[in-house]
């Protein structure tokens, strides 16, 4: 695996969401969205969700290098 890059199974579609930074319940306050679909994770720290699909994703619109 190269470093930096996630494994499968800790992707989250919310990294390529344009609703990331608190524009979504779960952005803003924690609180799962209503009709994903979502795998809960658990690491030494916190838990999360690995969101597969959301009924509020925007694909994120990313500048490119000119």
């Amino acid at each position: 695996m190269e470093r930096g890059k996630p494994k499968k199974e800790d992707y989250t579609l919310c990294w390529e969401c344009a609703r990331a930074y608190g524009l979504c319940s779960w952005s803003k306050d924690f609180i799962p969205v209503a009709g994903w679909d979502a795998t809960p994770t658990q690491n030494k720290r916190t838990s999360s969700y690995n969101v597969h699909s959301c009924p509020l994703f925007i694909k994120e619109k990313r500048r490119t290098k000119a």
